[in-house]
């Protein structure tokens, strides 16, 4: 199984947060479409956090995510906006690391088409 880390809250309004969870649905799509078994915590968890009123921050989520990058073989990182600032992408590969898991860097030229599709 991949895990998809990808930015999420850092410096974001719930529009941003909204636009990020967007691309990683896509890049998701995209990746399964080809036959990977990709896991993202972004697409499995927006949605959650918005309709059970869930915080959005690595303290909260990082103990699933753990246990999602321990079933992993590889880790996608999607180089958007700020993830290089990200608090939870960075503990994200720290972790995966620490643990053995490669990690596979993606650049990201087509973020923002997404986000002037939403716009």
């Amino acid at each position: 199984m991949l895990y998809l880390a990808q930015p999420y809250s850092i410096n974001a309004s719930a529009q941003r947060m909204h636009e990020r969870y967007l691309y990683g649905l896509k890049k998701t799509a995209e990746y399964t479409k080809l036959g990977l078994a990709i896991f993202s915590p972004i697409v499995s968890s927006h949605l959650m956090t918005l309709e059970h009123d869930m915080p959005c921050t690595w303290d909260f989520w990082q103990t699933v995510d753990k246990k999602f990058l321990d079933a992993s073989s590889e880790v996608y990182c999607l180089m958007m906006q700020d993830w290089d600032k990200s608090v939870g992408v960075h503990a994200e590969l720290c972790y995966a690391r620490s643990i053995g898991i490669p990690i596979k860097y993606i650049e990201c030229p087509d973020e923002f088409e997404v986000i002037e599709k939403v716009a």
